[in-house]
């Protein structure tokens, strides 16, 4: 129920948009809308680290929406999520240091080939 002072869920978010939690974890919406027993809207958020969740979309069993990874799935209010988490973000957030370092070990790697090439082919012109 609208008491004037709450919004209309609609003007939030969306089914299978990516958001992250006010504890920086980050997940897709699989639901929106009432949950049995509870007051208000509410988005089912399937989390990214299944340790996040606490059930699969399901409250007093009532299953509201599903998670691939058992666990995974927890329903928040959308004070506490931030809009824009887009998947190539998550990606860079959780390996920034990898990729940030794949240059590095992409760069010696190719040294290391192009000497042993240039070797080989040393060898190769001495060879009769």
């Amino acid at each position: 129920m609208n008491n004037g002072n709450e919004k209309s869920i609609v003007e939030y978010f969306y089914i299978g948009e990516r958001v992250k939690g006010d504890d920086g974890n980050v997940g897709t919406i699989r639901y929106q809308g009432k949950v049995d027993g509870f007051e208000g809207n509410w988005y089912g958020i399937e989390w990214d680290d299944p340790k996040r969740g606490k059930h699969q979309g399901t409250v007093k069993g009532k299953q509201y929406f599903k998670c691939i990874n058992k666990g995974s799935g927890s329903f928040m209010k959308y004070e506490k999520l931030i809009k824009g988490e887009t998947f190539m973000k998550s990606i860079s957030d959780k390996f920034h240091q990898k990729i940030d370092n794949y240059g590095i070990y992409y760069n010696n790697n190719n040294n290391n080939n192009n000497n042993n090439n240039n070797n080989n082919n040393n060898n190769n012109n001495n060879n009769i």
